[in-house]
């Protein structure tokens, strides 16, 4: 009969800590050690480098412990469905009802509703006219009025009238001054404008001469009526300074240029004086 020796005192020895498993040596003694060292002793790196559907198969690729590449499959429980189109015909089976139907190739057909896409389209305006539903049948328009083309200049050429819509012309009055016809050399058309509108391009330019006494000249307007800025003065061909070699609008003598120096008899002298009136 074959016996069985049995070590009670390693048998029943309590473990000296948690998480202690035994384990037998090379010469058969349990020794005991710790449960997590022993599973991270085990442990291998996988890394996982694709996934992909290919085929109604779901393809997993990766790259195990050995550091070579594995790769595994396996089917897909999913139908596939035809989605060809072979043929779509737009439908207005009713007023105001437009739809588009699909046909597959397997000969399913689809109704599409495009009612709203292609609702007639009624917002005019003074200078458009909107016209139409988008449709082979009815095209969207869009048309300028009467009212748009009165509003645009035309050319002078061959001595044709320029029409001008009541309002433009009302619009420039309203401005104050004379409307008159100005010519836009970038339109390449003429325009009516105020007058008034015209203040930066309307210059007044007053020379006097043989001047030999006195200090100071007198424009034919106030110098209130003047633009502010604009006033430009010239002494015997030399530009002034303002505030350094002359003054204007001196109490009692609102047309007047005063000159610090006087002029002399000695040689005759000449002013010129540019500016632009408020209006005209």
């Amino acid at each position: 009969m074959a016996e069985t020796r049995i070590r009670l005192d390693k048998q029943i020895q309590k473990a000296p800590a948690v998480n202690m498993v035994p384990l037998s040596d090379a010469n058969g003694e349990l020794q005991f050690a710790n449960i997590g060292g022993l599973i991270k002793t085990g442990e291998t790196v996988t890394r996982l480098n694709s996934v992909e559907i290919t085929g109604g198969d779901l393809v997993i690729k990766y790259t195990a412990e050995d550091g070579n590449q594995q790769v595994v499959s396996t089917k897909l429980a999913i139908n596939q469905t035809d989605i060809n189109v072979a043929d779509a015909k737009l439908e207005n089976s009713s007023s105001g009802v437009y739809r588009l139907i699909i046909t597959e190739t397997d000969g399913s057909t689809y109704p599409v509703d495009l009612s709203a896409l292609l609702a007639v389209v009624a917002q005019n305006t003074q200078d458009v006219t909107l016209t139409g539903n988008g449709t082979p049948q009815n095209p969207l328009r869009a048309d300028l009025t009467a009212d748009f083309w009165t509003k645009v200049p035309r050319n002078l050429d061959a001595m044709d009238d320029v029409y001008v819509p009541d309002l433009i012309i009302a619009q420039e009055v309203s401005k104050g001054g004379t409307v008159v016809l100005v010519w836009d050399y970038e339109m390449r058309q003429w325009i009516p404008k105020s007058s008034r509108s015209l203040d930066s391009y309307y210059e007044v330019t007053e020379t006097f001469p043989e001047l030999r006494a006195g200090d100071r000249v007198f424009l034919q307007i106030n110098t209130s009526q003047i633009v502010n800025g604009s006033i430009k003065v010239y002494r015997n061909g030399l530009r002034q300074a303002y505030g350094i070699d002359y003054d204007f609008g001196k109490q009692g003598e609102p047309n007047s240029i005063q000159f610090y120096v006087p002029f002399t008899d000695k040689f005759p002298e000449t002013v010129i004086v540019d500016y632009r009136p408020a209006s005209f």
